[in-house]
């Protein structure tokens, strides 16, 4: 009976861990048991009060050209000049910089506030919103 006992236990245990990966990795779940995305809109979804919108904030980058009648879309109208082995910098690079340290600090971001899925490491990209 102990051995029954403990090989249940190991079993659940080892249940939720795969639950609790699944779930960090961004596998979907069966329909109605996902919770619902609470970063639909990636960027913009973070970057919403006046002061902290990506225009204002671009804007203390010194030498940063004027974005806001150029992009439309965040963060894919930025890929326009944040490319891989450009003077710009790879927006990816520039984005996991900062937004590891933002993590460090305490903020409550994910990798899914910004990226669809684990299996598609696509950006949630949105219209401005300035």
């Amino acid at each position: 009976m102990k051995r029954v006992k403990r090989l249940f236990i190991n079993l659940l245990v080892l249940c939720c861990i795969f639950v609790t990966a699944f779930m960090l990795m961004g596998i979907d779940a069966p329909d109605g048991v996902s919770p619902p995305d609470g970063y639909p809109n990636g960027c913009v979804d973070c970057h919403q009060t006046t002061d902290y919108t990506l225009d204002v904030q671009i804007l203390n980058i010194s030498g940063h050209p004027d974005i806001s009648m150029i992009v439309q879309q965040v963060p894919d109208g930025c890929t326009m000049c944040h490319k891989v082995g450009v003077a710009a910098g790879a927006l990816s690079l520039i984005t996991h910089e900062n937004h590891d340290i933002n993590i460090a600090d305490g903020f409550s971001e994910t990798c899914f506030s910004c990226h669809t899925s684990a299996d598609d490491i696509s950006n949630k990209s949105a219209a401005k919103n300035w």
